[in-house]
């Protein structure tokens, strides 16, 4: 992340995660339904990926896959077109620093 606090924010009021660690020290803990997420401010040493499909990103599960497209797009979220393959429907999304997080359903 370019900024952890801003990330933290924007996980906080798009998504609706809480912080479950928090103690300034360039990265926090967000609670993801019983998993850890934690966002990481980057030194000026490291590099970001950007919206590369090859890195790795979280998958978040729902059942009603038009309604979360729906709502992150009406949160000005960026947001691609909801695809499908096979069983599964699914769509990316990425957050203010374009680290690519993807919704799924089957």
């Amino acid at each position: 992340m370019n900024d952890y606090r801003k990330a933290q924010q924007w996980y906080q009021e798009k998504l609706g995660l809480t912080s479950t660690f928090d103690e300034n020290e360039k990265y926090v803990v967000l609670d993801l339904a019983g998993t850890s997420l934690t966002l990481h401010e980057l030194s000026d040493q490291e590099n970001k990926v950007g919206k590369e499909w090859s890195s790795t990103y979280p998958i978040l599960y729902t059942n009603e896959i038009e309604q979360a497209h729906q709502y992150l797009g009406e949160q000005q979220v960026e947001v691609e077109p909801i695809q499908e393959a096979g069983n599964v429907r699914f769509f990316g999304f990425y957050d203010l620093d374009a680290n690519r997080l993807e919704v799924c359903c089957y």
